[in-house]
């Protein structure tokens, strides 16, 4: 009987995540575009208390040395990041993207394994599937990837 309720509570807790993930972002959609004003592309951002409480001010500084370090010297110095998954020319010419999938789903090998890992049929990985279809699986596989890399990274990136 313990088992049976672990269980519904697991369904219960993928369920509300899913559900917290596909409305708090995605019905954002349209919002979360990068737009072009002159010469500077800026991102328009949305904030969510649920990822407020998982990724704040001191996440992963685990001692009041790392959080002195981190917010008297790093946290002001720009995050210069090599390692993405955009191609350097779309990088270069400053693309503007349609869709949070294009620039966030589209080319992330490691979201893909994890979809695939999932079970997640091809077309909505790097099929023909819509952007918002593709997007969905992905909010659907982000709660499985508790305890992995892939859940901190998507909480930073929404943050």
């Amino acid at each position: 009987m313990l088992a049976e309720i672990m269980k519904l509570f697991q369904v219960f807790t993928h369920q509300l995540l899913v559900g917290i993930i596909i409305n708090n972002i995605f019905n954002f959609t349209s919002k979360v575009r990068y737009k072009k004003f002159g010469s500077k592309p800026f991102k328009t951002k949305l904030k969510s208390d649920f990822f407020n409480m998982f990724i704040h001010d001191n996440f992963l500084l685990e001692n009041s040395f790392a959080q002195e370090l981190y917010h008297t010297y790093a946290k002001k110095i720009p995050i210069i990041d090599y390692h993405n998954h955009l191609p350097s020319q779309e990088i270069a010419e400053n693309k503007i993207f349609n869709s949070i999938t294009e620039v966030w789903i589209n080319g992330d090998h490691y979201k893909w394994r994890a979809m695939r890992t999932l079970g997640i049929d091809e077309q909505f990985v790097t099929g023909t599937a819509t952007d918002k279809e593709k997007f969905q699986k992905w909010a659907y596989t982000v709660p499985y990837a508790m305890r992995n890399p892939l859940y901190h990274w998507t909480h930073l990136e929404l943050n």
